[in-house]
């Protein structure tokens, strides 16, 4: 007979190996999916609001406005 308070840990011996492993698996990739996600938006927000407080100025010198050279279009051949 086993131990009282033991029945809960055997209580979804029922379910397959296979079924187990699988919505573990589609739950990781979620929990990966959300954490990604989650991330994205909060960087966005922190980057839109150091923006909006003119934090960003300083590093805006720091990169140059293009790598590509400019085109002037007034030019005449």
């Amino acid at each position: 007979m086993p131990a009282p308070g033991t029945k809960k840990l055997f209580a979804n011996t029922d379910i397959p190996k296979r079924q187990v492993l699988v919505a573990n698996f589609i739950g990781g990739i979620a929990w990966g999916l959300g954490t990604v996600i989650g991330a994205t938006v909060i960087v966005a927000i922190l980057v839109y609001t150091l923006n909006f407080l003119g934090l960003f100025d300083s590093v805006k010198d720091f990169f140059p406005q293009s790598s590509y050279p400019k085109i002037n279009q007034n030019q005449s051949p």
